[in-house]
């Protein structure tokens, strides 16, 4: 990229310009791009098992379902997916409400 001597700035990113810096700005512009998470490991976690126990109730709600004989209900598929999302949604909540 051509800059004039002249410039105070660059006309593309506003970087102060001094001989031969602009050059070396734009070179690093990749480099400097860095995404950080502020979500911690123990959260994401959290969110992990309660998927998790979501999709193990529900899979043990359909397996109940095509094997009950009559008016049978087995309790534990419908309590762990209820449980699972009730920790998920407050999880994803405190997530969002710590976010910075």
């Amino acid at each position: 990229m051509k800059i004039s001597d002249q410039a105070g700035t660059c006309p593309h990113c506003g970087y102060p310009v001094t001989a031969g810096s602009v050059a070396a700005a734009h070179a690093d512009d990749a480099a400097m791009v860095r995404t950080i998470e502020k979500t911690g490991k123990k959260y994401k976690a959290v969110t992990a098992v309660s998927v998790v126990a979501i999709l193990v109730g529900l899979l043990l709600c359909v397996y109940s379902a095509m094997t009950s004989i009559g008016s049978e209900v087995s309790l534990p598929g419908p309590i762990i997916t209820f449980v699972g999302l009730v920790v998920y949604l407050i999880n994803r909540i405190y997530i969002w409400w710590h976010h910075e």
